[in-house]
């Protein structure tokens, strides 16, 4: 998956925030957790590509109110 986004995406670090939509857990990462198998056992089910970390954790935020 790492390879395939190293493709499409701009130079530079990028940060990650994996996401269960059934139970609303969400962590932010960086992009290097893109070549674990974060699938593994069915822990996350999305996943969402930010430039900064402060947006990647304000995505989460936002996440957590809405689920409030």
């Amino acid at each position: 998956m790492s390879d395939a986004l190293d493709s499409r995406l701009p130079d530079g670090p990028r940060f990650i925030v994996l996401e269960n939509t059934e139970t609303g857990e969400a962590v932010v990462d960086h992009e290097g957790a893109l070549s674990d198998n974060w699938f593994a056992g069915g822990r996350y089910d999305q996943i969402t590509v930010f430039e900064s970390e402060d947006e990647a954790a304000a995505y989460v935020e936002e996440g957590e109110k809405e689920r409030s």
